[in-house]
């Protein structure tokens, strides 16, 4: 390794990477949970935190932290349609599991499903009267 590089190794240590998207996944993605950890361990990260916008990744880490030596491994939940949307049940138990963040959602957020901001202030005004019963 030359020299420059080497240096930039240590620019690394003891980052912690909060937004890791890992494999397996509905859409490609270059490294596993193990091999990202196993990277991130040898630059020295203190921890990494691993993100999926359809399934739990707390269960994962787990098992990345347990075969990579050096690196703590975090997951989470991400609180799209793939888990029940705003789901009190899922958010509890993954808790449980060992999460470590809760994403609102993200893929499944109204702006990003097409529909206009127009159309949700309507949809916001319209359901909040129902709520408030006005």
């Amino acid at each position: 390794m030359e020299k420059d590089q080497k240096d930039y190794k240590y620019l690394l240590k003891d980052v912690i990477d909060t937004h890791i998207h890992t494999a397996p996944d509905n859409r490609p993605r270059k490294f596993t949970d193990i091999e990202i950890a196993s990277e991130a361990a040898a630059v020295g990260a203190k921890a990494i935190i691993i993100k999926s916008h359809v399934v739990p990744t707390m269960d994962r880490a787990y098992i990345a932290e347990q075969v990579v030596n050096g690196i703590k491994v975090f997951g989470g939940i991400a609180l799209n349609n793939a888990v029940g949307g705003l789901n009190v049940e899922a958010v509890n138990n993954a808790i449980s599991m060992g999460a470590k963040i809760v994403w609102l959602p993200t893929v499944d957020f109204l702006l990003e499903s097409g529909i206009t901001k127009e159309q949700i202030d309507v949809m916001t005004k319209t359901n909040a009267s129902k709520l408030l019963d006005i």
